[in-house]
């Protein structure tokens, strides 16, 4: 997950001052997902009902969104890090991003 994020915010040329903007955006992009989710839920809506219920109910939704606000610093410094990593693997090689490729 690190990488991909670190991938992100170099493809999109953020700065370290953007970082914290891009982890709080992440988060909160969980926060109004699960409340789409857990409407749709509401309405009855069987394929939500489904991947709710697979991905752990309103516990395993919490579950993920507390893991993401516990360790949004270590996601930062991830991000500064692999920042760090990135620029210094650029200056040398010059690679391009490979969206298409599993890291």
């Amino acid at each position: 997950m690190l990488r991909r994020l670190c991938r992100f915010g170099s493809a999109y040329g953020l700065g370290p001052d953007e970082h914290a903007s891009l982890i709080d955006a992440i988060i909160e992009g969980k926060r109004v997902g699960s409340a789409f989710v857990q409407s749709r839920v509401a309405r009855g809506e069987s394929t939500f009902i489904e991947m709710w219920k697979r991905r752990g109910g309103g516990a395993g939704d919490r579950r993920r969104l507390r893991w993401l606000e516990n360790n949004r610093a270590k996601l930062l410094a991830g991000l500064a890090n692999g920042e760090a990593l990135s620029v210094q693997r650029r200056q040398v090689t010059d690679l391009s991003v490979p969206w298409h490729r599993a890291a």
